[in-house]
């Protein structure tokens, strides 16, 4: 899980909508569309995340903004699998669904 953080923004953040989020081997991915260059995106890890800004710093130094709730986007879904066949990953959780309600301040419901 990344650093959770009030981030002090000093670059303009690349915004990606229709996101989902994939843990690969303890570390959090962004899959989504990147509204900027308008391309599907894979991000490097996320080394810290700010909920309440719906911004997230990757490995690399990137600063990413979620836009909208997770969904599905046919570029960031062929980048993902690319991206995981070249890197030989089998297994990926997703937890889009969870980092969705914690930016909404909702908490999970009780089983």
């Amino acid at each position: 899980m990344p650093n959770q953080a009030k981030l002090a923004i000093d670059q303009t953040p690349l915004t990606l909508a229709r996101w989902r989020v994939f843990v690969v081997d303890g570390n959090w991915h962004l899959v989504a569309w990147c509204v900027e260059s308008a391309d599907g995106r894979v991000t490097s890890p996320i080394s810290t995340f700010d909920a309440d800004g719906r911004l997230a710093v990757t490995q690399s130094g990137r600063l990413y903004r979620l836009a909208g709730p997770p969904g599905d986007n046919g570029d960031a879904d062929y980048t993902w699998h690319r991206w995981k066949h070249l890197r030989g990953v089998q297994t990926a959780q997703d937890i889009s669904q969870e980092v969705f309600r914690a930016l909404s301040g909702s908490k999970p419901s009780p089983a």
